[in-house]
């Protein structure tokens, strides 16, 4: 017979969302996706992908990340980000390839190529080596591309 404090604990963990993911192993390394409603810290050492329909508010760590719903965060993405058509992001995103075809709002620094598509809206400041903006994406912020170095010393 269960005890009442385990009935009482079901009882809690159906009334809060339940995060959703599923992972798998294909031949470039293994792929983690959220489905539902996810909130917390995540780390993949392959690809993530955040569903269509998924909503989730974490600090990420992957090689990969691809954004179909909705993202609220920090993201760090060793290899590549991309924000779908029907994705949309909302934080600071760090990797070294960024194409955004969705909505994103916050500040990238991408260390080799960002790409903004035609259907893409970012809001926010971007600092990229190259920075692609194809006609009909839209930008409101500040831009810095090129190789920087950091601050300079200014002591004499």
């Amino acid at each position: 017979m269960p005890s009442r404090n385990s009935k009482n604990n079901r009882k809690s963990r159906k009334s809060s969302p339940s995060p959703s993911a599923t992972f798998s192993s294909n031949n470039s390394g293994p792929t983690a996706q959220i489905t539902g409603t996810f909130e917390g810290s995540i780390s993949a050492r392959g690809q993530l992908r955040i569903a269509p329909g998924a909503a989730c508010k974490a600090n990420i760590a992957a090689n990969d990340v691809r954004v179909d719903g909705f993202f609220q965060g920090n993201c760090a993405a060793r290899r590549a980000m991309q924000v779908s058509k029907t994705g949309a992001c909302k934080g600071r995103f760090q990797t070294s390839n960024l194409r955004i075809d969705g909505t994103v709002e916050g500040e990238a620094l991408v260390s080799d190529r960002m790409d903004l598509s035609p259907s893409a809206q970012m809001r926010g400041n971007i600092v990229a080596n190259r920075l692609v903006v194809s006609d009909g994406a839209s930008f409101e912020g500040t831009v810095k591309v090129g190789r920087f170095s950091g601050p300079q010393s200014k002591a004499a």
